[in-house]
C-alpha cells in the first residue's frame, strides 16, 4: 500500500498556477513554458472531477509539467495507474495500466482536441484508479 498525501481542488489549482510560472528551459534540456490553454484545460479537468463527485480522484492526483509545453495529471491507484497529458495542440494523451504491471503492458491512446471534458473524465473513471490506499494524516 502506497502512502499518499491527499490533495484538494485548491491545491491542484495552485500547482497549475505555479507550473504556468516556469521559465523556458525549466528542465535544462530546452523545455517550453506551459501553454496557457493547456493550463486552463487542466483546471477544467480538476473542476469537472470535483463537480462529478470524484473527490477521491482529486485527492490522489499529481500534476506535472511536460517539456513540450503540455501538462500531465497522474492517478496512481490500487487497481490501475492512469496518466493524462494535455498536449500543446490540446489533444489528450492517455496511458492506462493495471497497477504494478510493467511499462510494456501500458495501453496508450488519444482523444482529439476539443473533446468535451466530460468525455475525458469518463475515460479516467472507467480506468478505475481506485483510491483504497492508506492516506497520510
Amino acid at each position: 500500500m502506497r502512502l499518499i498525501e491527499p490533495k484538494s481542488q485548491a491545491q491542484l489549482h495552485e500547482r497549475i498556477a505555479y507550473l504556468r510560472t516556469l521559465e523556458p528551459n525549466w528542465d535544462s534540456y530546452g523545455s517550453l513554458t506551459i501553454e496557457p490553454d493547456v493550463a486552463a484545460i487542466m483546471g477544467q479537468i480538476v473542476d469537472a472531477l470535483v463537480e462529478a463527485g470524484h473527490d477521491d480522484l482529486v485527492s490522489m492526483a499529481e500534476i506535472f509539467p511536460v517539456a513540450n509545453g503540455g501538462m500531465q495529471i497522474e492517478f496512481d491507484g490500487v487497481t490501475a495507474d492512469v496518466e493524462l497529458e494535455v498536449e500543446p495542440d490540446l489533444r489528450f494523451g492517455f496511458l492506462v495500466c493495471p497497477a504494478g504491471r510493467p511499462h510494456s503492458e501500458w495501453q496508450e491512446f488519444e482523444l482529439p482536441a476539443r473533446t468535451p471534458i466530460e468525455d475525458v473524465i469518463q475515460v479516467i473513471r472507467e480506468a478505475e484508479p481506485n483510491v483504497e490506499q492508506e492516506v497520510a494524516a
